[in-house]
């Protein structure tokens, strides 16, 4: 059931990753239609995270919200997109889909130029559709843990 006051394509997405750096532990919480993959090191599969929630301004209560708890070691990756990188459409139809975003990615991530990933990300999007025209917003941001100076003591 849509909200009486929300038109029909004004729903927003949230992604919010909470970290403990130093245990490794975190938990992602997504509401809406953004997409979460993670790399847990260099070269390993990407992960599609799987556990979300309703878009906000979808309805009036406010449910008990679902996450995934995550570990994030020392090389691991997060990728997270809206839903416009996915749902591209190519000239048939089809979407970008997450198996895009891992292709995409499939050459490896350099943690010291993430954007130059992102860029690729981008890059490969706009190739599958066939156009330069976007059908939706397209954000993705991508984070990776790097390794963790060792505790200074007083």
């Amino acid at each position: 059931v849509v909200k009486p006051a929300t038109e029909a394509a004004m729903f927003a997405s949230l992604a919010w990753l909470r970290a403990d750096v130093p245990s490794g532990r975190a938990r992602l919480y997504r509401l809406g239609d953004c997409q979460a993959l993670v790399q847990s090191a260099p070269g390993r599969a990407w992960k599609a995270c799987e556990r979300a929630n309703p878009f906000l301004g979808l309805t009036d209560s406010v449910p008990a919200l679902r996450y995934e708890d995550l570990e994030l070691k020392p090389g691991s990756t997060v990728l997270l997109v809206s839903d416009g990188c996915v749902d591209q459409p190519n000239l048939e139809g089809r979407h970008f889909g997450l198996d895009g975003l891992r292709h995409a990615l499939r050459p490896g991530i350099d943690p010291a130029h993430l954007d130059l990933s992102l860029d690729r990300l981008h890059s490969a999007i706009l190739r599958y559709s066939g156009t330069r025209r976007a059908t939706d917003d397209q954000t993705a941001v991508l984070l990776s843990v790097g390794e963790l100076p060792p505790p200074q003591r007083s």
